[in-house]
């Protein structure tokens, strides 16, 4: 996996504005995380699908930088993945890939807190 590979977003051919404007430590965290702390290829692909849809949103909602995401951002992605037709596992996946890549950046020592923790992930619903 090449570096431009790291998040694939169908619009761009290298990772987002948001992770190039985060600083060379963040950058380099979310690397590892998506090179090395994942090491099945399958979910490494859908992780990185599923971060590259998050930050292509953040982006379009002006976000600059992975240091100023909030609980507030993750929340409204997921309303607004849900509202595109995401389905409730798929929403649970992307969830877990944001938890796990803000996890990875507050043991790097990039964050201080993880925005996503206090978001309640979707539920399935009981027929």
């Amino acid at each position: 996996m090449q570096s431009h590979d790291l998040i694939l977003v169908p619009s761009q051919g290298q990772p987002p504005a948001i992770i190039a404007g985060s600083g060379r430590k963040a950058r380099d965290r979310i690397e590892h995380f998506l090179r090395a702390a994942i090491d099945n290829d399958n979910t490494r692909r859908a992780y990185g699908l599923a971060l590259g849809s998050f930050f292509a949103f953040l982006e379009d909602g002006g976000k600059d930088r992975v240091q100023d995401i909030g609980p507030l951002d993750v929340r409204d992605y997921l309303d607004a993945a849900k509202a595109n037709g995401l389905s409730t596992a798929t929403l649970k996946q992307h969830m877990a890939a944001i938890r796990m890549l803000f996890d990875h950046l507050v043991t790097g020592g990039v964050l201080e807190h993880n925005p996503a923790l206090s978001v309640k992930a979707p539920s399935q619903k009981s027929l």
